[in-house]
């Protein structure tokens, strides 16, 4: 490996990391969107969000309430105000805990928004 230094080499596998991560965290919640969905067919858009959001960190409503606030400023608020979406649920909850759990890691190597696109529909 001449010229190559190990920290190059793990440094390439860094994105392959977040990307998997990121995945697996939008499966797991398009499928706590589902089975939320069907047993609470009233629930739509932020209350459907922060019930899903509920279930999946275990927080109380206030703190899930401050996550969806943390999204909706994060991808809805810029460059245009829109709506918040699930996909925008889904990338700040995938984001924050990588880096939660990967102390390590003081950013992002990977484009998070395609990952959760791939998993996640363009629907919700």
């Amino acid at each position: 490996m001449s010229g190559t230094s190990w920290r190059d080499v793990f440094s390439g596998l860094l994105p392959w990391r977040e990307q998997r991560f990121a995945r697996r965290i939008g499966r797991e919640l398009l499928k706590l969107h589902r089975i939320v969905s069907a047993s609470h067919p009233d629930l739509r858009g932020r209350r459907l969000y922060r019930t899903i959001v509920i279930s999946h960190t275990r927080v109380d409503p206030e703190s899930a309430e401050a996550l969806l606030d943390q999204a909706e400023e994060s991808f809805a608020a810029w460059p245009t105000q829109r709506a918040l979406k699930f996909r925008d649920v889904v990338h700040f909850i995938a984001v924050s805990e990588f880096l939660a759990t990967h102390a390590n890691s003081s950013w992002i190597h990977s484009d998070i928004r395609r990952e959760v696109a791939s998993v996640i529909p363009p629907s919700l």
